[in-house]
């Protein structure tokens, strides 16, 4: 799986596509057992997904909840929900290719925080 920042992205443009019945959908809890600072979770789920911020610094500056998007070297598109809680992080993928978004999903559960 490689995968690509999808940079200069707007919440409107991100809404309207999930709005579409042909992306997957999953979901995945991470438990935060290190204690990562929430500020810490948009840095390292970007880095490692290799993933943009959807409109970088619009909701205030808080990193407690965020959409990120990237895309697949085939032209997947993959976005994520996250919001940040107090002993996990909540993410959602949505995805145009469903084993992509099955894969990226398995990676996320092995991700320790």
């Amino acid at each position: 799986m490689q995968l690509s920042p999808m940079e200069g992205l707007t919440l409107e443009h991100v809404y309207n596509e999930l709005s579409s019945p042909a992306l997957s959908a999953h979901s995945v809890r991470i438990d935060a057992m290190h204690g990562a600072p929430s500020e810490a979770i948009k840095p390292l789920l970007c880095n490692y997904l290799r993933c943009a911020e959807v409109e970088a610094g619009g909701a205030g500056g808080a990193n407690v909840a965020g959409t990120l998007a990237a895309q697949s070297l085939s032209g997947a598109k993959l976005f994520i929900l996250f919001k940040v809680k107090e002993n996990a992080v909540k993410i959602d993928l949505k995805c145009s290719n469903p084993k992509l978004g099955k894969d990226v999903a398995s990676d996320l559960k092995k991700l320790l925080l």
